[in-house]
């Protein structure tokens, strides 16, 4: 014997459930049989309204996906890496696990430290001066089971090399990626200290890389080689200015050799235009020399390190002696990436 269900739906959050009825529910006793319709007597409403059925409410539920942390560190996805697919988080976290965390807002002069206990206590929080001598003082009772992590600065060198010397491990927060994560309206030195423990703790911090101590200073020069080529870039434009500005015919030279310099200046007849066009001339003089005397330097210190390499880079199309020092001083070792995605990217 067929039995009929019947729903009826009130809001888009509230669903209510009424019974089965079978046949020997029916009013008079009919039967209803498959393709037999009931009666027009049959009160369906009255029927609805008196059935006491608790209603069914429908609860929302929002999806959180695992944080890339919990990617890189295995608790989700069986420890696979995201990174090389499509679309994944590029940056690294880290995930190790220790008894005691340190957290540092470092600058010039001074620096606040704070120290967070495997189950989240404060065990030391505290301003002090940037210098070796404090730091291993203050850190010398949890120094053994430690982690010091300290945002990625032009004043970190010193401290990332005590940390190699010590044998304490040490992470570099990637600055910007950092700033995204936790950012908020209270901002000082003391709350930066405890957020970069917390996030350490947390395994939500992201890194940066840690160049090498012998190879850091080459890549320092290598990028003031950067400012003085812009430099240059500059005042050669605003030599060309005058031409436009004067519908001056073109000279037909390239100024960025010295020799075609020569008679720049007396093209224009006013003599505030031509003393211009004299600083510029001068400047460019000055930095010509000092780039090329920066690049021999580069060049010998990259021989040093990496001489096999220097000479392999410029046989691939499109790579010469410059963009060969920019990859050896900037990504030093190609083993670090996980694909080749990671590399371009």
């Amino acid at each position: 014997m067929k039995k009929m269900r019947t729903l009826l739906a009130h809001s888009p959050h509230e669903l209510t459930c009424f019974p089965e009825i079978s046949s020997d529910q029916a009013p008079n006793g009919q039967d209803s049989a498959a393709g037999a319709a009931l009666p027009v007597s049959y009160d369906l409403a009255t029927e609805l309204h008196t059935t006491a059925v608790p209603p069914v409410r429908c609860i929302g539920l929002i999806l959180l996906e695992a944080s890339p942390s919990a990617y890189l560190g295995g608790t989700a996805g069986a420890g696979k890496r995201r990174t090389h697919e499509r679309g994944g988080d590029l940056r690294r976290f880290y995930t190790k696990q220790h008894q005691a965390y340190c957290g540092i807002d470092l600058h010039a002069r001074s620096m606040d430290v704070c120290l967070l206990h495997q189950d989240g206590e404060i065990m030391l929080h505290r301003n002090m001066t940037a210098s070796p001598e404090p730091f291993l003082k203050a850190i010398t009772p949890d120094r053994e089971e430690m982690v010091v992590a300290v945002e990625c600065i032009f004043t970190w060198y010193w401290l990332a090399d005590l940390c190699a010397q010590e044998g304490i491990p040490f992470v570099l927060g990637h600055a910007l990626s950092m700033k995204a994560i936790h950012g908020g309206k209270a901002k000082n030195d003391k709350i930066d200290a405890h957020k970069i423990a917390v996030l350490l703790r947390g395994g939500m911090l992201p890194q940066a890389y840690v160049d090498p101590a012998d190879l850091r200073a080459t890549r320092d020069l290598l990028r003031r080689r950067r400012y003085l080529t812009r430099k240059r870039a500059e005042r050669l434009a605003h030599i060309q200015n005058p031409n436009r500005q004067y519908n001056l015919p073109e000279s037909g030279q390239k100024l960025a050799d010295k020799a075609h310099r020569d008679g720049v200046a007396e093209r224009c007849a006013d003599a505030a235009v031509q003393q211009s066009l004299e600083v510029d001339r001068a400047l460019l003089e000055c930095y010509d020399p000092l780039r090329s005397d920066l690049e021999w330097h580069l060049v010998k210190a990259a021989k040093q390190h990496h001489a096999n390499t220097l000479s392999l880079l410029p046989t691939v199309p499109g790579i010469g002696k410059i963009l060969s020092l920019v990859l050896l001083s900037e990504l030093h070792d190609s083993q670090r990436f996980p694909s080749v995605q990671d590399f371009v990217s």
